[in-house]
């Protein structure tokens, strides 16, 4: 895990070792003179107090001063830090193999997927498309078309990505699947490549400044897109545009987009696709025990209406009483102590009300904390996301920050939280917990629902898996739904007033006609 370049309380890499071991802060310190000073082992110091661990290393170009080292030895009963200097560096590079002890043998499906786009490109098609839910791997499809351009066909790539936290990811998430012969470089605002051969992972307004700046760009085997629903924006359309490269490839997990813009129309129709449902069905995602709460709707509005002229941002606003919080805090413990305490992630609709749930549930028994955009430093998420990782809080609460760009780990619990927002966030935000693992069978969702268009989309994951169970012979339960509706006994709200909008998706001034007669 990356932190920022500034305020990052003296770590620039915090790394994971196996489960058990505390975390380690690497400090890199590059300098013009013959030796580091005691200030890089005090920022190092700083950097173990900030993120809660005793495990230090300071990679350096050069030795330590004499001071330095003292100082080394007045913290060693207190710390763990190791020095990388120069002649370390090298040698740890020497010994590197070949191939990356890390690296993944793509599964069955995602190396169905690598080799369509591939086959794609040698029909001369030159750009494809591979929309894959999250949790099924996206990130090994882009490595692995990587390393067919830069490692065996010895052409630099390019890989675009909407935000910041995204590149780093991505990079981290292609050098295990490629050759060590083959570099590989962030590029933002603040790192910028001095060559781009191998792998150039990049985060496309820094690329198109760089271009608008008249920066002269190599030809490029291969353009790679994450997430590039974004693509279909004028600004990274004109990005693309302005690259030469020979082939353009796009993954996502999430075409649709609310301006009525068309990833298709950028990278052509999918070669390669797999929704939730049938990765749940076909075992690579995680089962789910998902339930929405229906109990909030005024049931009388629905009643005295026929036909509305309201739109659906107005029946929303009409529709859902306010709740208390109290109450479905009270829901949700009751739950997460059922099925054990796993960890959970909770999707709020404000900043406000992440803050607010999390001194609640706290306070209710469930340890929890908030993440977010506002006055956070990059520093702090590191430091949140790190302390949830090593289960010590178990509830993590966030607003949109958690769907794309931040490293968040597999949860046995998700949380809606009367959030109102996009199919596309929805399902950003339910597959952060679908990824399968040896510790869970399946991932408990509740949802409480504050948004006509999410009743909807139950009804289409339910419509999906009634479909999917008539291909295969495999059994869900009772009419193979997905999603239970938790609602008093007016059904027909659900089965028959939002049957006919089931397939909506951004527009919140699309017109809900209640049947005449209800």
């Amino acid at each position: 895990m990356f932190t920022s370049k500034s305020h990052d309380h003296g770590a620039d890499i915090i790394g994971k070792p196996p489960k058990g071991d505390e975390h380690v802060v690497v400090q890199c310190k590059h300098t013009g003179s013959s030796s580091i000073g005691v200030k890089g082992i005090d920022d190092l110091v700083r950097a173990c107090d900030f993120y809660k661990t005793s495990k230090g290393i300071l990679a350096t170009n050069t030795k330590l001063s004499r001071v330095a080292k003292e100082r080394l030895k007045e913290l060693e009963n207190q710390y763990g830090i190791k020095v990388w200097n120069y002649s370390a560096l090298v040698k740890i590079g020497l010994n590197l193999k070949a191939v990356s002890k890390s690296r993944k043998e793509p599964r069955e499906y995602q190396q169905e997927a690598i080799d369509a786009v591939l086959s794609t490109f040698n029909e001369s098609i030159n750009r494809a498309l591979v929309v894959f839910a999250t949790g099924l791997g996206k990130s090994i499809i882009l490595a692995e078309v990587c390393a067919e351009f830069a490692e065996n066909r010895e052409l630099p790539v390019l890989v675009l990505a909407d935000k910041l936290p995204l590149i780093e990811q991505l990079e981290a998430s292609i050098w295990p699947q490629v050759g060590a012969s083959v570099q590989t470089r962030l590029w933002d605002g603040l790192r910028k490549p001095r060559d781009f051969d191998g792998v150039t992972v990049a985060s496309q307004l820094s690329v198109l400044s760089a271009i608008n700046n008249g920066l002269e760009l190599p030809k490029f085997g291969a353009v790679l897109v994450d997430e590039c629903h974004h693509a279909a924006a004028p600004t990274y359309r004109q990005t693309l545009t302005s690259l030469d490269t020979d082939y353009l490839l796009g993954v996502t997990a999430t075409p649709w987009r609310g301006d009525e813009q068309r990833v298709s129309d950028v990278f052509g129709d999918p070669v390669a696709t797999m929704g939730i449902v049938e990765g749940i069905y076909k075992g690579f995602l995680s089962d789910v025990d998902y339930t929405m709460f229906l109990d909030n709707i005024d049931w009388n509005l629905v009643q005295k209406n026929t036909e509305s002229k309201l739109t659906m941002k107005d029946l929303n606003a009409r529709l859902f009483l306010p709740s208390r919080d109290e109450d479905m805090c009270k829901q949700v413990i009751e739950v997460w102590n059922d099925i054990e305490r796993p960890p959970v992630i909770t999707f709020c609709r404000s900043i406000d009300h992440a803050n607010r749930l999390a001194e609640l549930f706290t306070s209710m028994g469930l340890p929890s904390r908030a993440i977010h955009s506002r006055d956070m430093s990059q520093a702090e998420k590191a430091l949140n996301l790190i302390q949830f990782k090593n289960g010590d809080y178990a509830n993590l609460i966030g607003v949109d920050i958690l769907n794309e760009g931040v490293d968040v780990p597999d949860v046995g619990m998700i949380v809606f939280a009367r959030v109102t927002h996009s199919r596309r966030i929805f399902v950003q935000q339910l597959g952060r917990g679908l990824r399968v693992t040896d510790e869970k069978d399946k991932v408990n969702v509740l949802d409480f629902v504050a948004d006509i268009k999410r009743a909807a989309e139950g009804i289409r994951l339910n419509n999906e898996s009634e479909a999917m169970e008539k291909k295969t012979e495999i059994y869900r339960g009772d009419g193979a739904k997905i999603v239970k509706f938790n609602y008093r006994s007016e059904t027909r709200f659900v089965e028959e007033y939002l049957a006919d909008i089931a397939d909506l998706e951004e527009s919140d001034q699309v017109h809900l006609n209640f049947l005449p007669g209800s």
